[in-house]
């Protein structure tokens, strides 16, 4: 049995580019997208074990991530386009 296709999904490269900052941060995490043709994204916060802290949709005129609530850390985050065809994980800490 050969596979066909591919199980993963188009991340944003090709499409523009995507920047979060400050990092490290300790109050709020902005995320800075120029993409073509996208005006809104979806936002999900994961801890190393896999368990979710915080989802949020943004767009470009409200872009920043509270994330002061979060223990100090290092987080991984999961950047969605809103019909699920694209997105592109980063990481962040948090002191």
């Amino acid at each position: 049995v050969v596979a066909e296709g591919t199980l993963s999904i188009d991340t944003f490269d090709a499409l523009g580019t995507i920047n979060m900052y400050p990092n490290p941060t300790n109050a709020n995490l902005t995320i800075d997208f120029q993409i073509q043709d996208i005006e809104k994204l979806n936002v999900k916060v994961f801890n190393l074990l896999g368990k979710e802290m915080l989802t949020k949709q943004i767009s470009k005129n409200d872009s920043s991530v509270k994330v002061s609530n979060l223990n100090d850390g290092i987080y991984i985050v999961r950047i969605t386009s809103l019909n699920g065809q694209n997105s592109i994980t980063k990481r962040f800490v948090k002191n």
